[in-house]
């Protein structure tokens, strides 16, 4: 029923930016903010159709956001401990 994921693009850790890798695997910063979960993680996510994934962001207690069209992602706010299932999807 859920969309899968594609890749989470991008994440912002406190102000300085990190990525994701593109195959939807997390890089080591996000890897490592999903293992020691403190808070939330404003991402891009994308999925493989291009469209929104706002079922599949809300079914891991996320907020979705803004789509841009242009990137074929969305911006969410994800609890840190959901990061890993977010990428599964």
């Amino acid at each position: 029923m859920f969309r899968r994921l594609f890749a989470v693009v991008f994440v912002a850790l406190l102000s300085v930016p990190a990525s994701a890798v593109a195959d939807g695997s997390l890089d080591a910063a996000l890897a490592a903010r999903a293992e020691t979960p403190s808070g939330e993680s404003r991402v891009i996510v994308r999925t493989v159709n291009g469209g929104p994934a706002n079922a599949a962001i809300r079914s891991v207690g996320g907020r979705p956001g803004r789509f841009l069209r242009g990137l074929g992602g969305q911006v969410a706010v994800v609890p840190d401990a959901a990061l890993t299932r977010l990428v599964s999807r």
